[in-house]
């Protein structure tokens, strides 16, 4: 699997490569770079497909592969303390009457604020009533 990130890095490192070079090299010779470097792709990527399409089933679902794994924003409960805040949102839309017709509430992750800043107030005060199984059809 480790060359699956080929897929993506090959077209990029030509493209900068032919971007800086291009003018220097003969037309010829960055099209046959261009071409390759392309050909090789397609080739990486259909022998990619062929093995997870052929590859073994876990109750007739293919299964999900990794190819690189890295971690790009770490969200946690415990920050530094300076003023720790919790945010949260609540979906609503408005009902054919004009009532606003609140979701759940989900808490978003812990924010910092500065020394003496005022925490933002509660959202949903009042009649709060669920939102209905299909209220995106809306």
């Amino acid at each position: 699997m480790e060359y699956t990130i080929l897929i993506v890095l090959l077209p990029m490192l030509t493209f900068i490569v032919l971007g800086l070079l291009g003018m220097k090299l003969k037309a010829c010779t960055s099209g046959l770079i261009g071409t390759l470097s392309m050909a090789v792709t397609t080739v990486i990527s259909y022998a990619t497909a062929w093995i997870y399409f052929t590859g073994a089933r876990v109750d007739g679902v293919y299964q999900k592969w990794v190819p690189f794994n890295i971690e790009w924003l770490r969200f946690t409960d415990t920050l530094p303390a300076c003023g720790k805040y919790i945010y949260s949102v609540t979906p609503y839309f408005i009902a054919d009457d004009g009532e606003r017709v609140y979701g759940e509430e989900t808490v978003l992750p812990s924010v910092c604020l500065r020394e003496g800043a005022v925490p933002p107030p509660k959202s949903g005060q009042g009649n709060e009533k669920p939102l209905p199984p299909d209220w995106w059809k809306r």
